[in-house]
């Protein structure tokens, strides 16, 4: 894979530690050059990287730059939390004409102490979470082939947040039994270091990660069509 992207410069970390000891528009407007050479440029070459691997994924993601990656200016209308920036970037491929909440997509997420990629929902419907049991009770096989393949044993794991009550079918396999009352979901690789950002080969190392995750975003998929687009919410 031929790439335009070199590596985040190490310099992003002290960028992201100085937007959280100064939030403020002064201090970014100062520091605006450093923020387009540190975060905005690599992070739009990493996207630009990826966009071949990810449309022979799933030719529907939009993977312009100006979708995918997240704004560093917060929007602060609807949230108790004032500061006007993020001391974090991301990318997210969805796709086009989707929103949030209904569609699951790949991510990459780098702070001053730690990078993330992975696969997922957001916020997801709870109908999608309703088909995703479904799978999980009456096609168990299925599910277990995707969770249990060797990329979720030594690199991923599974994430979400849980009702406090939801009862778990005694017959369900003992490795399907914490998806089960999950309200959204969403599969991981973590680093406690931003170093693995600053490597050349960072896209490639994307590139086979989100192919080798292909199936389970694939079987959210299917629990987006099996809900049939409903969009209910709790």
């Amino acid at each position: 894979m031929e790439s335009g992207f070199y590596g985040f410069p190490p310099e992003i970390v002290e960028f992201f530690i100085g937007i959280k000891l100064s939030n403020n528009a002064a201090w970014f407007e100062q520091n605006r050059a450093q923020y387009e050479r540190t975060v905005r440029k690599p992070m739009t070459s990493l996207v630009e990287a990826l966009e071949p691997v990810m449309h022979s994924i799933d030719p529907q993601l939009d993977c312009r730059p100006a979708r995918a990656i997240a704004r560093i200016r917060r929007d602060t209308r609807f949230s108790t939390n004032k500061d006007p920036y993020r001391d974090h970037i991301w990318f997210v491929f969805r796709r086009t004409g989707e929103s949030t909440p209904e569609s699951p997509g790949f991510y990459f997420g780098i702070s001053a102490s730690d990078v993330q990629w992975g696969c997922g929902f957001y916020i997801a419907p709870r109908p999608v979470m309703d088909a995703l049991r479904s799978f999980c009770s009456h096609t168990p096989a299925r599910v277990l082939d995707v969770v249990e393949s060797d990329i979720f044993r030594e690199r991923f794991s599974i994430k979400g947040t849980a009702y406090k009550r939801m009862a778990v079918p005694d017959t369900l396999p003992d490795t399907l039994r914490p998806i089960w009352p999950l309200k959204d979901i969403y599969t991981e690789h973590s680093e406690s270091s931003p170093a693995a950002a600053f490597q050349p080969s960072l896209p490639q190392t994307l590139a086979s990660d989100f192919q080798a995750i292909t199936p389970f975003y694939q079987l959210l998929r299917d629990a987006v069509e099996t809900a049939g687009g409903k969009s209910e919410h709790v």
